[in-house]
């Protein structure tokens, strides 16, 4: 905590070596990261969105080449 956050760590007065953090000195940098955290979500989740797009096409072109391939095969006869 000290390293990542070292203006709210603050060593308690005494004999032992105990540390105290300023825990509402914290909120800026929760509520930052929590927007940052919203806008990878959103990004996440537009990018989601186009790949789910690519695969219904990706889908719907391969039923299309089925239907394709069942027409232009011709169908063998048997031998008699």
């Amino acid at each position: 905590m000290q390293t990542v956050f070292p203006d709210i760590v603050h060593p308690i007065p005494g004999p032992d070596t105990l540390l105290s953090i300023a825990k509402h000195d914290m909120i800026p940098a929760m509520v930052k990261a929590i927007q940052e955290l919203s806008q990878k979500v959103e990004t996440l989740e537009t990018q989601n969105a186009a790949l789910q797009e690519q695969v219904h096409a990706i889908h719907a072109l391969e039923k299309e080449i089925v239907s394709l391939k069942a027409k232009k095969m011709p169908r063998r006869r048997k031998h008699q």
